[in-house]
Order: structure tokens, then C-alpha cells, then sequence
């Protein structure tokens, strides 16, 4: 199938899209080398290695040993595995994460390469990574720097484990940006009169299984809880029934996160718990509901949920508007300074000790 016409969203797509080949010689270079790979970041960066990355490997690799760190802890404490033959990624948009500096700076020397992925071209992170991927002038450069690991953990499964699904991958990259433009299009509609009903809501949770668990967490985390100040949480459909459920007879605002991976029968009960207790509080984002014209059918679960985050986003954006909220605002996020380096030794007062909460 021809690639689309390229809207904006493709054509500043295409930059980061356009490093596939030097992605992919890198793999091959660095996959004989290597036993490990460590996948260090915060936040959304976390959530992908987590969600997709880490699961991916382990359902395709016997020998490849894959682990996933969030970049604070990990700098405090590495494993004791990390040696020469581990490879060690990272991810930030901004490329000024601390606490990713801070765990390069703790396997400094131990790890056989590291390789980084940014969203700008120029940064901090990058500055002390050997090999650098960026995703610049990209509308959402957190989505361009996913389809760049994709990419390399792709080549690495297909190169150490056989993996035989590349050729589908990388095809199907070229209908990527067509895929996103149609998904918001088509979910305005429903994304408007779902900020329209949850508007006055001030608690909702959002719950997904398998791939689509990553989708749910960026959203509820860094869109509705950091953007909006909407209290949020994201809940795994593994974990649906072992307390969160208990809110929805309640009337908490339910976001149902649906993708076509192996772990999707996982969300049958909740869905029907859902609709049991609480369809009038209920709302379903869906990849099954997206045509996705060029994506190979097999590559669907792994792309599906960055395709879907266009519509999610688009229900962010008509909730801000609902709400007269502006999504650039922020009380803390980069305004503020609370690190390890600096207030790692603080503690409050004992419970009942002078000074504890005002008391004295």
C-alpha cells in the first residue's frame, strides 16, 4: 500500500522516522555484544519500557533478559548484573531528566553501550550518551521517540530471538501519522460529549490491559492528574477486581483503555462490572473501533495504543476547554526543585513530636 499524503503531524513525523536505518545498523552492531537490556526513564518514558517494551521481550525472548527502572531508583541502586554485556536505554523528552543524569552517571563505565532517546537535539542527556536518537520538531515527540524503540528492541528481538515480524514493523510506520489523524477525527465527536458529561467530575480512574495499560497511565497521570488536576488513577485490569472496583457503584468517572493484544480478555469482567454498577459513569476508547488503513494487522497491539492516545488526547483537550483549565499550567512541574542530591536526608517530626503539623 502507498503511504498517505503527509498532514503536519506526518511531515514532522518524518525526521525522527527518517533515523530508522541508523537505528536499526546500531542494533545490529550492539546485539551480538550483549546478554541484557536495561530500560531506565520516569514518568511516561517509564510506563513504555514498562508496558511495552518489558512485555514485549519477555513474550518473545528465551536468552535476551530484559528489565525496566524507573531512573531514581535505579540510580540509587543498580543491579548487580549490570556489566559489559548489558545495554542500558533511556528516554526523555525534555533530555534534562535529573533523574535519568543520575542513573547514566551510576553504570558510568559498567554497561557495554548506552543509547539514548530524546526529544530534542541538543540536551544534557544526550551530551552523555554515546548514541542518541532524537525526535525534534516532532507534535509529540514522546510518541516519535516510542516508534524509535520500537524499531531497536524490534531489530534486537529479530537478530538475538528469531522475532519474524520486523518487515510488518517497519512497513507499517509509513501510515502511522494517516492512522493518529484519523483516529482524532473520528473520536472528536465522542471525546466532546464525554468532556461534556465527566466535566463536573473532579475523581476518575482509567483501566487497560496489556499494551493499552501504557496509553492509560500517560493519560490519567501526566494529562489528567499533572494538566488538569483531576485526581486520577490508572488501574490494570488484573488488578480491577481487588479494591479499585469498589468505587464504581460509588460514581466514580470510568475510563475503559480497549486494545487487541493477548491480555485484552482481562478487561471483559471489568467492562461488564461497569456496565453492571456504573454505565452511566463509564466511557470506552477503543483500538478495535480504528480502521488504521496501512498498519499490518499482526503490528495492531504494539501501535494501536499510540494511535489511540490521539483520541484520549482529544477528550483531555475538551475537558480543559469544558473547564476553562490551560493544559501549559503548572503549581510545581518545572518550577520547582525536590531531589535525592538535595533533600534526601529530610524527614519530618515523629507523629505527635514537636513541630509535627503545626504542632508544638
Amino acid at each position: 500500500m502507498a503511504s498517505p499524503p503527509k498532514s503536519e503531524y506526518g511531515t514532522k513525523l518524518q525526521a525522527a522516522l527518517n533515523q530508522v536505518p541508523s537505528i536499526i545498523k546500531c542494533a545490529e552492531g550492539v546485539a551480538p555484544n550483549i546478554d541484557q537490556v536495561q530500560m531506565v526513564s520516569s514518568g511516561t518514558g517509564y510506563s513504555f519500557m514498562q508496558e511495552v517494551l518489558l512485555r514485549w521481550i519477555n513474550a518473545e525472548a528465551r536468552d535476551l533478559r530484559g528489565y525496566a527502572f524507573m531512573s531514581a531508583e535505579y540510580a540509587i541502586a543498580p543491579p548487580k548484573s549490570t556489566g559489559d554485556r548489558t545495554l542500558l536505554i533511556t528516554t526523555s523528552v525534555s533530555g534534562t531528566t535529573e533523574d535519568a543524569l543520575l542513573a547514566l552517571a551510576a553504570v558510568k563505565g559498567r554497561v557495554r553501550h548506552t543509547v539514548a532517546f530524546i526529544g530534542k537535539d541538543q540536551s544534557s542527556i544526550a551530551e552523555n550518551s554515546p548514541t542518541v536518537y532524537t525526535a525534534a520538531g516532532a507534535i509529540d515527540p514522546y510518541v516519535a521517540n516510542c516508534l524509535q524503540m520500537l524499531v531497536f528492541i524490534g531489530k534486537l528481538l529479530e537478530i538475538k530471538e528469531g522475532w519474524g515480524g520486523m518487515p510488518q514493523l517497519l512497513a507499517s510506520l509509513p501510515h502511522f501519522a494517516a492512522a493518529c489523524d484519523a483516529a482524532g477525527r473520528n473520536s472528536d465527536e465522542q471525546a466532546k460529549c464525554d468532556a461534556a458529561r465527566f466535566k463536573d467530575n473532579d475523581k476518575m480512574m482509567f483501566a487497560a490491559a496489556g499494551f493499552a495499560q501504557q496509553a492509560s497511565f500517560v493519560i490519567a497521570d501526566c494529562n489528567m492528574t499533572e494538566k488538569l488536576g483531576v485526581t486520577t488513577m490508572s488501574v490494570e485490569a488484573a488488578r480491577f477486581m481487588h479494591g479499585p472496583q469498589e468505587l464504581v457503584p460509588r460514581g466514580i468517572t470510568v475510563i475503559l483503555v480497549l486494545g487487541e493484544d493477548k491480555y485484552q480478555p482481562l478487561m471483559g469482567p471489568v467492562q461488564k462490572l461497569c456496565a453492571d454498577h456504573g454505565k452511566e459513569n463509564m466511557a470506552v476508547y477503543s483500538t478495535r473501533d480504528m480502521e488504521m488503513p496501512g498498519i499490518a494487522e499482526k503490528m495492531r497491539g504494539l501501535l494501536g495504543p499510540l494511535v489511540l492516545r490521539t483520541a484520549l488526547k482529544r477528550f483531555v483537550s475538551h475537558l480543559a476547554e469544558a473547564n476553562q483549565k490551560d493544559l501549559d499550567f503548572r503549581y510545581l512541574y518545572g518550577k520547582t526543585s525536590y531531589t535525592v542530591a538535595e533533600h534526601g536526608g529530610f524527614n519530618l517530626p515523629e507523629a505527635g513530636g514537636a513541630g509535627f503539623l503545626g504542632k508544638t
